[in-house]
């Protein structure tokens, strides 16, 4: 199943969420007088409160900040920044409702990777991100490491910890055996015996390939076991359109095949590889979880074993990045937690008063995040 998928909070769409319970503070109360107000009036109305709260421009190209335009596409969707729903990832008392379903108020955009990692980070955000979405998120945050001391000063900055990343440093490995060395006594036992069941031609192919952007029968073909993966861990991280949206037009895309030989090459497991710079990012996957061979063989992690195999392979790969929760799994194939922090952009104090009182009342990363 994937990375993302183990836990349906365990990606970076879950990294703001707040429990539906009102504080009693001067900044809370006047936050609902405001919008009880509101409601009472016109949309527009209602809209402008808000708008001027948090500094929204729900017009993308109307932004007149100085910041030079380039012409050439910033970053890539999906990748290196994603926009999420409000509605459907961040909880809020009832009276706020009305806010997320107005056009332009109604959505966060993440700057980051999706494994929940840093992508451009605080000092190059602005270079992972187009300027006319980054103009109209009524919500912006940033992915970086923690205690970033050199803010950019034309905001206020909010700041809380997130979960650990688990990422693997590949540099200066020559061999798998380099690989093995990181692992303890049961960690080696484990993949020698994963692998022993694996590598047999007769039960079980695998190959890494590339997936060209508009590979239409291939990715019809992934859906359906992404899904029942999904399905089976209660949760889709990507609908049926993101996902054939993302595979489709991101570049430089591959896949991880495993096939049962004698069931006449049916897929049993499949990863999209995500490379951005020097890491390489095991995303999307699925597994037929109705195949015993998918347990005997132990798929998922051999699948995984396949991909660090990859980045020692090659040369300009320094990281394999597994994302955030289930620490225990991660840390049992080598991989080590990376901290990263979450920077929200305020652009007046109001903004950053309520901002700072829900995040401490409301954002329960425990509750959030599968992390054994």
């Amino acid at each position: 199943m994937a990375l993302l998928e183990i836990s349906k909070r365990a990606d970076s769409k879950a990294q703001l969420a707040f429990q539906a319970a009102p504080k009693e503070s001067d900044v809370w109360d006047r936050l609902c007088e405001d919008v009880s107000k509101s409601l009472r009036d016109k949309v527009s109305g209602f809209t402008g409160l808000f708008s001027s709260l948090v500094g929204s421009n729900s017009n993308p190209e109307s932004s007149t900040t100085s910041e030079t335009e380039h012409t050439a596409p910033k970053g890539i969707y999906g990748v290196t920044y994603q926009r999420y729903p409000i509605a459907s990832y961040v909880q809020l008392p009832p009276v706020l409702a009305p806010f997320v379903q107005l056009p332009g108020l109604d959505h966060i955009l993440l700057i980051g990777r999706p494994t929940a990692d840093v992508s451009g980070g605080m000092a190059g955000y602005r270079d992972v991100c187009p300027k006319a979405l980054r103009a109209a998120a009524p919500f912006l945050i940033v992915l970086d490491r923690p205690d970033i001391k050199d803010l950019e000063p034309k905001y206020r900055w909010v700041t809380f910890p997130l979960a650990e990343v688990f990422k693997l440093d590949v540099r200066g490995m020559k061999s798998i055996d380099d690989y093995t060395k990181l692992l303890s006594k049961k960690g080696r036992w484990n993949f020698k015996d994963r692998q022993k069941k694996f590598n047999n031609a007769k039960v079980i192919n695998h190959e890494y390939v590339d997936l060209p952007p508009g590979s239409t029968e291939m990715v019809a073909s992934l859906w359906p076991l992404y899904k029942s993966t999904g399905d089976a861990n209660g949760f889709c991280v990507l609908s049926e359109k993101e996902f054939a949206d993302f595979h489709l037009n991101t570049p430089g895309l591959t896949l991880m095949l495993i096939r049962d030989v004698a069931a006449e090459g049916k897929l049993i497991t499949f990863c999209t590889g995500v490379r951005v710079e020097d890491t390489l990012m095991p995303m999307w996957c699925g597994t037929d979880y109705e195949n015993p061979l998918a347990k005997s063989c132990s798929t998922y992690f051999n699948m995984l074993y396949e991909y660090v195999k990859v980045a020692i392979a090659d040369p300009e790969i320094n990281w394999v990045d597994l994302g955030a929760s289930r620490r225990q799994a991660k840390t049992s194939i080598g991989f080590q937690g990376y901290p990263v922090s979450a920077y929200i952009r305020c652009k007046n104090a109001i903004m950053e008063s309520i901002v700072e009182t829900m995040a401490a009342d409301y954002f329960k990363p425990s509750e959030l995040i599968a992390d054994p």
